[in-house]
């Protein structure tokens, strides 16, 4: 159960990588092509990842309120405001999105792998 729940894990955050960073790239792409990446890829993607990452924690018993955690949820949901700024509006660049979720999915990487206590 615990390797599925990893892979899921997995496989969630790396879809969200994906399409928070393709909704929020700054080139000529389609308003119907950032919404579809940005919310209906990235937010499917997003709900997962943090329900398997709850279930993660609660099944490893970590502690919901240590510096990682609470970091990486902070980072995330920060992330996430790019992709929906992206994703909502017209607009010729999304340079400041891009690099504000590029920034916060490092970070969250960061926390991830080397959990401060």
């Amino acid at each position: 159960m615990l390797t599925l729940l990893r892979f899921l894990k997995l496989f969630f955050a790396c879809a969200y990588v994906f399409a928070a960073l393709a909704a929020t790239f700054p080139a000529e792409i389609p308003l119907a092509t950032r919404r579809r990446l940005g919310l209906a890829i990235g937010g499917l993607s997003f709900g997962g990842t943090w329900i398997c990452g709850f279930w993660l924690a609660a099944w490893m018993e970590y502690r919901f309120l240590s510096t990682w955690v609470v970091g990486s949820l902070v980072l995330s949901l920060l992330s996430l405001q790019g992709v929906l700024f992206a994703s909502t509006k017209e607009r010729e660049s999304t340079r400041g999105a891009f690099w504000l979720t590029l920034v916060s999915l490092l970070g969250i990487l960061a926390l991830m792998v080397w959990r401060p206590r």
